[in-house]
């Protein structure tokens, strides 16, 4: 939604190249969160969707356009088996390059009956950016806090204990 400076706004999805995957399909879009994940000046827009849709990662080319960079960043097949809600870019290694959570859970406790082998509680993921436009999931590494399926719907990020480390 583009701020008309007049106090309304304007859809804008579609002239921008946002609103369709790569493949020329629409995604549910349940969450969305913006940062310069590259260090170079450029926003990377990052769609969490439903479980089969997998997120989408947009980015700026540089020459006016935004493209769907999903697979080449590594997103795709990890996050293609959740429904991602929240979702937030933080730098949880301190390397310097802004890592990705995602908050999971599926919408319906009737996705098993529905043929669909994914589950309503789900872990969230954590991907470390390798500072080169990929990201590798390390969830399994990130402590057993990771490891609990929840139905989560949302994500916040500061820095609960005071002890200098941004918490999720």
């Amino acid at each position: 939604w583009l701020n008309q400076g007049d106090g309304t706004f304007r859809e804008d999805g579609l002239e921008a190249g946002v609103a369709y995957s790569a493949d020329g399909l629409a995604k549910a879009g349940m969450g969305v969160t913006a940062e310069d994940v590259s260090n170079d000046g450029t926003l990377a827009l990052l769609v969490t969707n439903l479980t089969r849709e997998g997120v989408t990662l947009f980015r700026e080319s540089g020459k006016a356009e935004i493209d769907d960079v999903t697979a080449q960043a590594g997103l795709l097949q990890p996050t293609f088996g959740f429904t991602g809600f929240g979702a937030g870019w933080f730098d949880y290694d301190n390397d310097g390059w802004l890592d990705l959570f995602i908050a999971n859970g599926a919408v319906t406790l009737l996705e098993p009956l529905r043929g669909n082998p994914h589950p309503y509680a789900q872990k969230s993921q954590l991907f470390h950016n390798n500072g080169q436009g990929r990201f590798e999931e390390v969830t399994s590494l990130a402590g057993p806090a990771f490891q609990i399926a929840a139905v989560s719907r949302g994500a916040a990020f500061g820095d609960i204990d005071n002890d200098g480390a941004l918490d999720i």
